[in-house]
């Protein structure tokens, strides 16, 4: 049989049922398999692709029906031109339209780029404004530092030196015998060798006396001591005779207070005046200056109380010890019972204070209290305990406060095993500790401040015969600092009528504030519902006074707007560049006595302080180092197979430490080396200095980064931002570039005289 398709002689094929043709299996477009699969119905009933195909008949339209196709294209034809006449004036007239669009808009354009200019000038002219503030910010802080120290320098050029004022100025006087007369009155010896110079100053002219056309004072007479210990010991005495004038010292004519104290600069006169009014404004009981220090490199001085108007204080002067210490006592009478005589003879043997029988006081004693390091130390505080002892022995129903700085370094404090929450010196006290152990003991006095500072210390005692409970301040009245935090003291007392009755007066501590808690309260409000609430004509008011908006008021709301924004933002970026910084200074002033070893081998239960103590001592050619001089030391870090993790030591001292990181260069060829235990940022910061500057012009010392620049200078940097500040651009003599295995790609050098090929 012949294939249909091929034309080639078939044997194995497949059956049309329809035109009889026997195909091939590729002719026919089936796979044998598939057509042996079939089912006899499936083979009976296949077809092959011509008989399924579709028959086309081909037709002849007829002439008529051409023309009336014809006929019928035209009549559309016409119809359709008549349309696209309508459509061409239409596109003509939008044509019109889109000219003057294009118009309005070029003049729109123009608009927007004299706005968008204006906006850019504007722009520039804040930036050059935000510069100039900047400076004259700067300028401003660094006149008042400046001044400042300019203060403080005088001050301390004048620290021995008294001023002598209320003298009248007489023709012809001397006034080394007036010192002399007035030294003799006070019960104080002075000799020639203790005064270096002495004369008069004119006052300064002030307005009020200018005002007023009051007579100027007379001049002060300035001496100046060669020693400051002699100085301070005439401006005790002087403090000890109070009430002194002019008729004392023998001068003639009427008497007039004379007063003596600290040769004071300008700046702290006005302060002290300020202070002063400040005392008669607030109705304090005392006031009383120390050395008007300001605070830098001394701390503590000064003690003041200050009592409500309501109750019935009484300052007692009386009650001083002497010589006259920092040392303030007040009086609040609790009812209308008199306090005993004060007075009495100190017994010839003190026994411990008794007990104070319940609910019968009628008065609370307050002192304040402050001894300073000095040669008189131990004498002061001795004459202190002394007094305070007769004044127990005299009030025995009274409440007494003691509050104060004793300076006493080396006490200990213990709490008691009780429900008081009170604290006593260690048995082991001795020096000044014993002697306030002593007279807590003789007194029944306990110590409720458990409070420590920054130093982890306990700074102010609270000596108390009855309980009270101490905290640190939440609401404090004036600016602490982390050395000297405020206190909150409780006391438990009966209280009385006219105590209770009093209103409480209250002062609104703005600083202190929620601002969340407001916010969130602020935002739950429904404004809407709220504002709705006007009526027609105070809508239609609220209406005529708004001011319409405008493309100018606009434009200026934005530049303030703008400007507000910026520099709040430069503010913030600033304050928390200072916190920062601040919060790393803390951190690594933590550090101070910490060092880290690299390259000591590890080893499974091993004893690391013997391994230390073994390597410092024989290394580093320190026989008097041992294992008490490390007060902890670990690993940092996970163990690894690779290398020995890196180990911390804090030393017992500071000393220690720098004598042994100043002779690290010891330990080279050990294969042990140091460094400081820098935090994250000062460590981020060494390493981008050591990329910038190179590995030889970078070191730390303290905690800072210190860098040699390519010119030879030398900067302490603490942040990025002073690394920028001293980043300067290299030359090309000082890049050198190296070359590595692959091809293309090359590394820069910072140091020209390592050149370095593999």
């Amino acid at each position: 049989m012949i294939c249909p398709k091929c034309n080639d002689v078939v044997e194995d094929f497949v059956l049309c049922n329809k035109c009889g043709g026997q195909y091939h299996y590729v002719c026919a477009g089936v796979s044998e398999l598939s057509y042996r699969k079939m089912g006899v119905e499936k083979k009976a009933g296949w077809r092959c692709i011509t008989c399924r195909s579709p028959q086309l008949t081909e037709t002849h339209p007829s002439l008529s029906d051409v023309l009336k196709e014809i006929k019928s294209f035209r009549n559309d034809f016409s119809t359709m031109k008549v349309e696209f006449t309508n459509i061409k004036s239409d596109i003509q007239c939008t044509m019109q339209h889109i000219k003057e669009l294009s118009s309005k808009l070029d003049t729109m354009e123009g608009r927007f780029i004299e706005f968008d200019r204006r906006l850019t000038s504007s722009e520039q002219k804040l930036s050059t404004l935000s510069i100039v503030q900047k400076d004259l910010l700067s300028t401003q802080k660094t006149i008042a530092e400046l001044k400042a120290q300019n203060n403080s320098h005088d001050q301390y050029s004048r620290q021995n030196n008294i001023e002598i004022s209320g003298i009248p100025t007489k023709k012809g006087e001397n006034v080394y015998t007036i010192l002399n007369d007035l030294c003799a009155t006070v019960g104080f010896q002075l000799s020639d060798h203790d005064i270096d110079s002495i004369h008069r100053v004119r006052p300064y002219p002030s307005s009020r006396t200018e005002s007023n056309n009051e007579p100027t004072r007379p001049a002060s007479i300035i001496v100046r001591f060669c020693q400051r210990r002699r100085k301070d010991q005439l401006i005790a005495a002087v403090r000890a005779r109070r009430g002194l004038t002019t008729a004392h010292i023998g001068l003639p004519g009427p008497a007039s207070t004379v007063y003596i104290g600290d040769h004071l600069t300008p700046t702290n006169k006005l302060l002290l005046k300020r202070a002063r009014e400040l005392k008669l404004e607030k109705n304090y009981s005392y006031l009383q200056d120390r050395k008007s220090t300001d605070g830098q490199g001394a701390r503590g001085g000064g003690v003041l109380i200050a009592a409500r108007r309501e109750l019935r204080a009484r300052p007692r002067p009386e009650w001083r010890s002497r010589p006259a210490a920092e040392e303030l006592w007040v009086t609040l009478e609790l009812d209308a019972a008199t306090t005993a005589a004060v007075g009495a003879a100190r017994p010839s043997r003190p026994a411990p204070r008794p007990c104070r029988a319940a609910n019968a006081s009628s008065n609370l004693h307050v002192a304040c209290c402050y001894f300073p390091h000095g040669n008189n130390h131990s004498e002061s505080l001795q004459n202190f305990y002394d007094n305070t002892f007769d004044i127990l022995q005299n009030n025995l129903n009274d409440n007494f406060l003691i509050l104060g700085d004793f300076n006493i370094s080396n006490a200990s404090w213990d709490s008691f095993n009780d429900s008081t929450q009170s604290f006593k010196l260690s048995t082991n006290s001795d020096g000044l500790a014993g002697d306030l152990c002593d007279f807590m003991n003789l007194s029944n006095f306990r110590q409720y401040n458990g409070c420590v500072n920054s130093n982890g210390r306990v700074l102010d005692l609270v000596l108390s015969s009855d309980k009270c409970t101490v905290s640190n301040s939440t609401t404090p009245l004036t600016p602490e600092d982390a050395h000297h935090k405020s206190l909150d003291i409780t006391l438990n007392l009966q209280t009385h009528a006219f105590i209770q009755n009093v209103k409480t007066r209250l002062k609104l501590i703005y600083h202190a504030a929620d601002f969340k808690a407001i916010g969130k309260e602020i935002s739950r409000v429904n404004w809407i519902a709220d504002l709705a609430t006007l009526n027609t004509e105070e809508s239609q008011e609220l209406h005529k006074n708004t001011t319409p908006v405008t493309t100018t008021s606009l434009a200026a709301d934005f530049n303030t707007f703008k400007s507000f924004i910026l520099s709040a933002l430069n503010t913030l970026q600033r304050q928390v560049e200072l916190l920062s910084l601040e919060i790393d200074r803390q951190e690594m002033r933590r550090r101070r006595k910490t060092l880290l070893f690299h390259g000591i081998t590890e080893e499974k239960s091993e004893d690391i302080l013997l391994k230390v103590t073994e390597l410092v001592s024989r290394h580093l050619d320190l026989p008097n180092f041992s294992s008490t001089s490390i007060k902890s030391l670990y690993r940092l870090g996970r163990p690894t197979d690779k290398r020995p993790r890196p180990v911390v030591i804090k030393f017992m001292d500071a000393a220690v430490r720098d004598k042994v990181w100043f002779l690290k260069t010891k330990l080279k060829g050990t294969g042990v080396t140091q460094s400081e235990f820098l935090i994250k940022s000062r460590h981020t910061l060494f390493m981008e200095a050591r990329q910038r500057f190179g590995i030889g012009k970078c070191w730390t010392w303290d905690g800072c980064v210190n860098i040699i620049a390519p010119n030879g200078s030398r900067h302490r940097v603490e942040c990025l931002t002073e690394l920028d500040i001293i980043t300067t651009s290299k030359s090309p003599s000082q890049v050198v570039v190296v070359t590595v295995n692959k091809p293309g790609e090359k590394v820069l050098a910072p140091r020209s005289k390592r050149i370095v090929k593999k």
